[in-house]
């Protein structure tokens, strides 16, 4: 717990498993936990807050409206994933309401002084709409805060607040700049999500190739906050991948798969037999795609940085352990973020 603007906020300090965390600590120790298999942690929770001067940056939409403060990253990050921190600025309204508007493209996350000049940069979204059961929900367009003419591709970030729980909905606007709430998303959270369940299992097979912090699922369903969704779409803007449920009556009573959008014509798979499964053995970050025909490609992602396993009463081991946050690594990257190999 900190101090800002003579208020007490929560801050991600630590967490013990880097992978299935929401967000990205990237200052402070990164550690190796060997129990029950490695992996990484990071952060480190002993070390005491100390009181700083805050900051507070507010604005007024209109004159009859309240005005708004700025959220820093830092009290959102673990609560939302990092992935969605990276795209966008949030606000606070007197009644507890937090709405997201969209960075302007090539801008990159900043503090208190950026969040400024993005105020005075671009319009200031309309004011937060009352939903059908009285809770509010902030509509943010996306082409309103870029600048750029209303499109098929924009969409508004909708913010909502039911009972101590947040829900995240993305809603995509028409060409009039209309938002078309049929094709509105909302977004799982993959946190805790039951790995028994088919969604865990989804969890865990993403998991593989990237962190949850960068892992995106949406759902078609919960507009009338439903607790049970089903995944309508998966993206991972890192590695610049993103999967949609296509329906099939040859893939079980759920009758659908997730289709590659870059890779036409490939699903994401699980090994279904023991050459796959003694392949990806060595290979921890690796994902398989399967065709219609039963061809299996393997997906390698580009961010994982391999790192040797050092024990000194093993000077020769031989185990790694893969890194995905690696600035340097990542910075060398070229545009490619994933590699596709078939398997024959």
């Amino acid at each position: 717990m900190v101090e800002h603007g003579r208020r007490f906020l929560r801050v991600l300090e630590y967490t013990s498993d880097c992978a299935l965390c929401l967000g990205e600590l990237k200052h402070g120790p990164m550690a190796v936990n060997l129990s029950p298999q490695p992996h990484w942690q990071a952060g480190d929770a002993s070390v005491p807050a100390t009181a700083k001067a805050t900051l507070l940056i507010s604005r007024s939409v209109t004159k009859d409206d309240p005005a708004q403060t700025f959220l820093p990253h830092r009290f959102l990050r673990g609560l939302l994933p990092e992935a969605l921190l990276n795209d966008y600025v949030f606000w606070q309204r007197p009644d507890g309401t937090v709405y997201g508007q969209r960075r302007p493209p090539g801008e990159g996350e900043g503090g208190e002084e950026a969040a400024g000049a993005h105020a005075k940069s671009v319009p200031p979204p309309p004011a937060a709409q009352a939903s059908s059961d009285g809770s509010t929900a902030a509509i943010v367009p996306a082409a309103a805060t870029t600048g750029a003419p209303p499109s098929g591709s924009a969409d508004e970030l909708q913010i909502s607040f039911h009972g101590g729980n947040g829900v995240v909905r993305r809603v995509p606007l028409g060409s009039d700049g209309k938002p078309i709430a049929a094709r509105a998303r909302t977004l799982i959270c993959t946190a805790y999500a039951n790995r028994a369940t088919p969604l865990g299992r989804l969890v865990a097979t993403l998991s593989r190739a990237e962190d949850l912090s960068h892992v995106l699922a949406w759902s078609a369903e919960g507009a009338r906050g439903e607790t049970t969704l089903a995944v309508d779409r998966v993206e991972m803007p890192r590695l610049r991948l993103t999967f949609r449920a296509e329906s099939s009556s040859r893939h079980g009573p759920s009758g659908a798969r997730l289709v590659s959008c870059e890779h036409p014509g490939l699903a994401l798979s699980m090994p279904s037999c023991e050459r796959l499964e003694a392949l990806l053995r060595g290979m921890p970050h690796a994902l398989v795609l399967t065709s219609a025909e039963g061809e299996a490609f393997v997906l390698l992602s580009g961010l994982a940085k391999p790192c040797r396993l050092s024990d000194r009463s093993a000077p020769l081991n031989t185990q790694l352990l893969v890194a995905r946050s690696a600035p340097g690594w990542e910075a060398a990257l070229p545009g490619v973020r994933h590699y596709l190999y078939p398997v024959s």
